[in-house]
């Protein structure tokens, strides 16, 4: 689930599927989180996880301050097979979303880190640029 700011500042969709692997982090009173897990949980679930002061939402990407850019992100979003051979092409995504196999790991990296990544690394060339 992404927060306000990760939909705004970062073109991240409401809500995706995401089915790889997570960690429950706590992040800094400083810290902006731009999205979110949220896990439905069964009664014995909530239970277990708030025997450890856990919830089934926590946060999926952190950014370190609002003018800093470092961020944390608590899962595994960059696994996803990319054909290098396409990479380096001008249409080269265009490419692959067109040849390559939908599933979750590829509408979640199409939808949620490839914006992600292009709109922070844009943000900071764009920060860059003004010093």
């Amino acid at each position: 689930m992404a927060t306000p700011i990760g939909q705004k500042k970062y073109g991240l969709p409401n809500s995706l599927t995401y089915g790889c692997w997570f960690e429950f982090v706590v992040p800094s009173v400083s810290a902006k989180v731009c999205a979110n897990y949220r896990i439905d949980l069964t009664e014995t679930g909530i239970e277990q996880l708030s025997k450890h002061g856990l919830s089934g939402q926590f946060p999926a990407v952190i950014q370190a301050t609002e003018n800093e850019p470092t961020f944390y992100f608590a899962g595994d979003f960059a696994e996803n097979p990319v054909v290098s051979f396409t990479a380096k092409m001008s249409f080269g995504k265009q490419l692959n979303r067109l040849f390559s196999k939908k599933n979750e790991k590829t509408i979640f990296f199409d939808t949620f880190y490839t914006p992600l990544i292009e709109n922070i690394l844009s943000d900071y060339y764009s920060n860059q640029l003004k010093k």
